[in-house]
């Protein structure tokens, strides 16, 4: 199911009143074994750093689905297996192929002073590496850009310790 979330005219949201939320999650839900806290966390982190790059209207995506191979990622071979994908996509600025190489830098940040403190991504490659998965990005200047955090799937039920559900 899609869900779309409107822009607000109070600005104490997340996102603020001049960027939009659309959710894509799937109908039923994908059980992972991880830190919800940290989960919600690198969420947020994406979706601040998403809803920065965009510099008048638009909107922020966030989409969960099962895929059963994680890519290619940062010269690593592709892996087969039960993954969910939660990508966070925006419509903003993009990012520039010389800031790319440096985006999940501990303090390294294109903001200004008092801006922000340049760990949100490093944050977010550090808890899903610790989740044993992997986060993937790409991006286009004047297009925008996307996350894809790959979280394995677990066979546990939500009843056990640990385990979370992507929905």
């Amino acid at each position: 199911p899609i869900c779309w979330i409107e822009p607000m005219t109070d600005r104490r949201t997340l996102l603020g009143g001049r960027v939009a939320l659309q959710l894509e999650l799937p109908d039923e839900p994908l059980h992972v074994l991880l830190d919800k806290t940290q989960l919600d966390t690198a969420l947020i982190n994406l979706a601040v750093n998403a809803r920065d790059a965009i510099a008048e209207h638009g909107t922020v995506r966030i989409c969960v689905q099962q895929v059963e191979t994680m890519p290619s990622v940062r010269f690593a071979p592709p892996l087969k297996g039960m993954f969910a994908a939660v990508s966070v996509s925006d419509d903003g600025c993009g990012i520039d192929a010389s800031v790319m190489t440096h985006v999940f830098d501990p303090f390294f940040t294109t903001k200004g002073v008092g801006e922000g403190t340049g760990l949100g991504l490093s944050q977010v490659f550090g808890f899903v590496k610790q989740s044993e998965g992997e986060v993937d990005v790409e991006s286009r200047v004047g297009e925008g850009s996307t996350f894809v955090l790959y979280l394995p799937l677990t066979q546990q039920t939500p009843a056990a310790a640990g385990v979370s559900e992507m929905q």
